[in-house]
């Protein structure tokens, strides 16, 4: 992911979340303003958390392949290694 791409979905999430606490806080719609308020600042959340892990993700891509196999290990899977056949 591009800096501007980064930078751009950091400023969208950052604008649902401000933007959905504004609505619920100052919005005289009695329904909708719950409505609306809760769901813009949820996505907002969720847009915020995806855009760093990405970035995080793009940093630094052998921490995901070392956290996988943690896990992997932590589960109980096993992978078997593969050995060539090798005649003496």
């Amino acid at each position: 992911m591009s800096l501007s791409k980064l930078i751009l979905s950091t400023i969208v999430s950052l604008s649902l979340f401000v933007g959905g606490i504004i609505i619920l806080l100052f919005s005289r719609i009695p329904f909708w303003s719950v409505f609306l308020g809760i769901g813009a600042s949820q996505a907002g959340i969720v847009t915020l958390i995806l855009t760093f892990e990405k970035l995080v993700h793009e940093s630094d891509p052998d921490e995901a392949d070392i956290q996988r196999q943690i896990a992997e290990l932590q589960m109980g899977i096993v992978k078997k290694p593969k050995f060539k056949k090798e005649y003496v």
